[in-house]
């Protein structure tokens, strides 16, 4: 609902929905926030095959912990 009525720009998004319900659409709007040089941190499932590029954002990292994965946009 946040994003949906928020049109700030951040210079740091933290995404990190309940795993049964991440959906990357949403993850996309999250990334459509970034200000300039800004950083989106994904934390969701490690089953979870995410995209190399979110809106005009791409992953610089990513990395895995058993069941979770963290990625990192700009």
């Amino acid at each position: 609902d946040f994003l949906s009525s928020d049109k700030n720009s951040y210079d740091i998004v933290f995404f990190d929905p309940p795993y049964a319900i991440f959906d990357i659409s949403r993850a996309a709007e999250a990334a459509a926030r970034l200000a300039k040089g800004g950083v989106l941190v994904i934390s969701c499932s490690s089953k979870e095959a995410l995209p190399e590029k979110l809106g005009t954002a791409s992953i610089v990292k990513a990395r895995t912990y058993d069941d979770t994965q963290l990625a990192y946009y700009k």
